[in-house]
């Protein structure tokens, strides 16, 4: 059984936006740490500060684009906008209109679940990474946050109201 175009379109963003991120963010951090044999998890250039930063910026990029992605592919008729009874008053259709709007909205999640995973690595005392740990870490850290960011900015994009914009 084929998938849908909406489902289709959802699995191929968050696919691109996950190889796109992880693979960026492991070449920024090789570029940050490639002669540091450990990396310490506080202190200015540390696992904390590259993980809160690099998921605001990365899903507030991600938000962007894919919501643009989304809305562009409803005009062009290639997906289909979700109707009124399909939208359940989720928190995601809660989330702003605007897309900048929504992208910072998702930054700021993007950074509080930064924060959450850093005190979770804290709690569990782990006080650095060997590169090689941490790059592993940082591509599956990434690959879940991008894909989780792509999925939620498209299913609000398909609830806008792109329909009034789109020529029947």
């Amino acid at each position: 059984m084929p998938l849908s175009l909406n489902y289709r379109f959802l699995l191929i963003s968050s696919v691109v936006s996950a190889v796109a991120t992880a693979v960026i963010n492991l070449a920024i951090a090789q570029t940050l740490w490639y002669n540091y044999e450990l990396i310490p998890l506080w202190g200015p250039q540390s696992i904390a500060s590259y993980l809160t930063s690099a998921s605001m910026l990365s899903s507030f990029m991600i938000t962007f684009l894919v919501t643009k992605a989304t809305r562009n592919s409803i005009r062009a008729q290639h997906i289909f906008p979700l109707h009124w009874h399909l939208k359940s008053q989720t928190l995601i259709d809660q989330l702003p209109s605007h897309t900048a709007h929504r992208a910072f909205v998702l930054g700021v999640i993007a950074a509080l679940m930064s924060g959450l995973t850093i005190f979770l690595l804290d709690f569990k005392n782990f006080t650095s990474f060997y590169h090689s740990e941490f790059a592993a870490f940082s591509i599956v850290y990434f690959v879940l946050l991008s894909s989780s960011i792509a999925v939620m900015s498209a299913y609000r994009a398909m609830g806008d109201d792109v329909l009034k914009q789109v020529k029947l």
